[in-house]
């Protein structure tokens, strides 16, 4: 079943360019979009060099907004968290929005 879920990751410090790398790398394997967000600037993860510059042009905060998008969000989230190891020091779960059949969105 398709869903949408939205995660608040706070960061112990910012992430090393190899932590960017594997999440990139994750995202290139995985069947869902994975998108960051901070300071009104979003990036999809799957596109590098917009995921690199996310970090080098956002301000430097120990935040930042991770939204799945796609089946079974959990598991990649999971996943994900497991890449941050020891630097993700607190996560919220936002919203988690479940797709029924009958439903569509209109953008």
């Amino acid at each position: 079943m398709e869903e949408i879920s939205s995660y608040e990751i706070h960061l112990k410090e910012e992430l090393q360019t190899k932590d960017v790398m594997e999440i990139h790398q994750f995202s290139l394997k995985g069947e869902n979009n994975i998108y960051l967000y901070r300071e009104n600037v979003i990036a999809d993860a799957r596109n590098l060099p917009k995921l690199l510059s996310f970090f080098f042009i956002t301000p430097k905060s120990n935040s930042i907004v991770m939204i799945i998008d796609g089946v079974n969000t959990k598991e990649s989230y999971e996943d994900i968290i497991s890449i941050l190891d020891d630097q993700a020091k607190n996560t919220v779960l936002r919203v988690n929005h479940q797709l029924q059949s009958n439903e569509s969105i209109v953008v």
